[in-house]
C-alpha cells in the first residue's frame, strides 16, 4: 500500500541546485527470483557552482537516508541528466528500453582511461568505468534493485531519494514508489484537472493558494483507500517556478479541501524533463504536451507488462476499439484530464474510454466519449464495446457528487475493513487540518455513513 503522508520539509530543505522526477518500481512475482522493472531514474543540477566544476561530476545516491554505492551515477555538467554507471547487458529486464537509453548507452564521455585518482576521483571512476567496458544507463540494473527490496533499504510504498552531486553541496530530491504488478494506477493530471484552471494552477502554486476544484483531494483520498494508487502527469517543466519540487509541495502540503480539510494522498508525479519554463510553455502551445504524456504512460504500462496499441494518427473510433480490452491485472486503469488531448494520451496508452474522465471549469465531469468535444458540452454516455452499461448516462457536477458512484467505476481492491480504516485515517488528517469554524459534512458509502471528522456510524 502507499503511505499516504506530506513531503517532509526536511527532505525539501535538503534539495538545492537540481530536480528530479518520482520514479515507480514495479515487482512481479512470477518468475523464480521475481523481476523489478522501473522507470527512468533522471535527475539534473544547474546550480552555478556546477558549471565551473570540470566534468564529469559523480553523484551519490541515499535511499531512505542510506547511501547505495552500486548505485553511483555521473553528469557531464550542468543540465546534464545524470547516467548510472553499469555492467554492460547488466539492465535485464528490469529497464525499460526507450529512446533515452539508447541514447545514454551511445554516449561517448570522453574520459581517458589512463586518469589517475590523484588527479580527480570523479574522472578515475568514470575511467574505470570504460576500462571495464562498462555503459551508463538511466536506470540501475535489476539485480541491485532486488538487493535493495531484499536488504529493506527499498520498502514497499514511498521511499525517499536523495541525490547529491560533488561534495554534497548540490543536491536534487524524489520518491520512489515500490508497488507490486498487480497494482491499478489512476492518473490525473494537474492543471485544470486538479487545479480549476491551467493559469490557475500556477498562480496557486506561485502563491501558495490552492485554487482546486471543490471536493478533489477528497476524492483522490477515496481512491487512495480503496486501493488505487494515483499517478500525477503534468507537463510542467522540472526545474524553476513551475518545477517538480514546487508542485509536490503545492499538492501535498498547500492544496486542502476548503470545506473539509481534506490533502491530497502523495503520489509519484512525472513532469517534462524540460529545464526551463520557456521551454515547457513552447510545448503546451504546439500541442507537443499531449505526444509527452503518451509517452511517459507508454514507459508506465511498460512497467507493468501492459503492451499498448500505439494509435497515434488513427480516429478517435478506431483508437477505441483497438485498445478497449478489459484490465485483467494492474497497471494503467483510468485517467482524469481536462482536455482532449489529456483524453486521447491516455486512450492511446491503452486506458478504456469508458474510465476517462475530462473536467470542465465548472467542475462538472463527463466520461471521454472518444471524440474532441469540448467537455462544456457533455453528452449521454454511449454503450461499452462489451454490451453493458457501465455507469450513469449523465454528467457528475462536481468531485464530491462522483464519490456518489464511485464503486461502480473504482471498485474496490482492499477488503471492507481496509477500506474503512483506510477512509477513517484519512478523514482524522483532515479535522486535525480545518478550521475550527468549518463544518464537515457527511457522505454515504456502500451503506456505511461517514463524516469527515472521522467518526464511523454502522
Amino acid at each position: 500500500r502507499m503511505r499516504s503522508v506530506p513531503s517532509p520539509s526536511s527532505a525539501r530543505r535538503r534539495s538545492a541546485g537540481g530536480g528530479a522526477l518520482d520514479i515507480l518500481l514495479v515487482r512481479s512475482p512470477d518468475e523464480a527470483e521475481g523481476t523489478v522493472r522501473s522507470s527512468d531514474w533522471h535527475v539534473v543540477f544547474g546550480a552555478s557552482q556546477l558549471i565551473s566544476a570540470p566534468a564529469p561530476i559523480l553523484v551519490n545516491v541515499k535511499i531512505n537516508g542510506i547511501a547505495v554505492d552500486a548505485m553511483q551515477m555521473v553528469i557531464d555538467g550542468a543540465l546534464q541528466p545524470a547516467k548510472f554507471m553499469a555492467q554492460r547487458g547488466a539492465s535485464g529486464p528490469g529497464s525499460i528500453v526507450n529512446e533515452a537509453q539508447a541514447t545514454a548507452v551511445a554516449l561517448d564521455i570522453g574520459v581517458s582511461s589512463s586518469t589517475t585518482a590523484e588527479e580527480s576521483p570523479e574522472r578515475a571512476a568514470v575511467a574505470g568505468a570504460a576500462a571495464t567496458k562498462q555503459t551508463v544507463t538511466v536506470t540501475p540494473s535489476e539485480a541491485v534493485l532486488r538487493d535493495l527490496i531484499a536488504l529493506g533499504t527499498l520498502r514497499e510504498g514511498r521511499n525517499e531519494v536523495i541525490y547529491e552531486a560533488g561534495d554534497g553541496s548540490m543536491c536534487a530530491m524524489a520518491f520512489a514508489y515500490l508497488c507490486h504488478v498487480d497494482s491499478k494506477v489512476v492518473v490525473f493530471d494537474i492543471d485544470g484537472t486538479f487545479t480549476t484552471s491551467d493559469i490557475g494552477g500556477h498562480l496557486g502554486q506561485a502563491f501558495d493558494f490552492p485554487v482546486i476544484h471543490s471536493g478533489v483531494c477528497e476524492f483522490l483520498c477515496h481512491l487512495h483507500a480503496r486501493g488505487y494508487i494515483v499517478m500525477f502527469l503534468t507537463a510542467r517543466c522540472l526545474l524553476g517556478a513551475a518545477g517538480i519540487d514546487r508542485t509536490r509541495r503545492f499538492l501535498f502540503e498547500i492544496a486542502r479541501d476548503a470545506a473539509s480539510g481534506y490533502c491530497a494522498p502523495v503520489g509519484p508525479i512525472f513532469t517534462t524533463r524540460h529545464t526551463s519554463t520557456f521551454d515547457a510553455l513552447r510545448d503546451e502551445l504546439s500541442k507537443a504536451s499531449g505526444v509527452f504524456k503518451f509517452r511517459q504512460l507508454r514507459q508506465i504500462a511498460a512497467l507493468f507488462g501492459q503492451s499498448p496499441s500505439p494509435t497515434v494518427g488513427a480516429s478517435s473510433d478506431e483508437a477505441a476499439t483497438a485498445n478497449a480490452k478489459p484490465t485483467t491485472r494492474g497497471g494503467l486503469y483510468a485517467g482524469f484530464g481536462n482536455r482532449s488531448k489529456d483524453a486521447i494520451a491516455y486512450m492511446n496508452a491503452g486506458i478504456e474510454c469508458e474510465r476517462i474522465f475530462i473536467i470542465n471549469t465548472a467542475s462538472r465531469i463527463h466520461r471521454w466519449r472518444g471524440s474532441t468535444r469540448s467537455s462544456s458540452q457533455p453528452k449521454a454516455v454511449p454503450q461499452s464495446v462489451h454490451g453493458e452499461r457501465t455507469g450513469i448516462d449523465r454528467p457528475w457536477t462536481s468531485y464530491l457528487g462522483f464519490l456518489k458512484d464511485v464503486e461502480t467505476p473504482f471498485p474496490r481492491l482492499v477488503s471492507e475493513s481496509q477500506l474503512e480504516q483506510m477512509l477513517s485515517w484519512h478523514a482524522s488528517v483532515a479535522a486535525r487540518a480545518r478550521p475550527s469554524s468549518a463544518l464537515g459534512h457527511a457522505y454515504r458509502l456502500r451503506g456505511v455513513s461517514r463524516a469527515t471528522t472521522g467518526s464511523v456510524q454502522v
